[in-house]
């Protein structure tokens, strides 16, 4: 049976809290280990280029939902692009 594909908002949480300078990114694929997709490093990329010209954030933890915190990259991309090469 094939899974519905998380939205990339659902795939990364992130949470800024405007009375600290601490910001958290969950990683949220857990039935995938959290692998890291090319959406989602685009995505990661995006808020660290923000919150690094941010004087009040100090602190970004990243963590992983589930058992894993990250399998690595997303190797089903290559798979599924491997074909489109010939």
């Amino acid at each position: 049976m094939a899974q519905e594909p998380i939205p990339i908002k659902e795939e990364v949480v992130l949470r800024e809290d405007a009375n600290t300078h601490v910001r958290l990114i969950t990683l949220n694929r857990p039935r995938q280990l959290n692998v890291i997709s090319p959406k989602v490093v685009s995505l990661l990329a995006e808020s660290l280029e923000q919150w690094e010209k941010d004087d009040n954030v100090e602190l970004v933890i990243f963590k992983g939902n589930g058992r894993a915190y990250s399998a690595g990259g997303d190797l089903k991309v290559f798979y599924d692009g491997r074909g489109s090469l010939q």
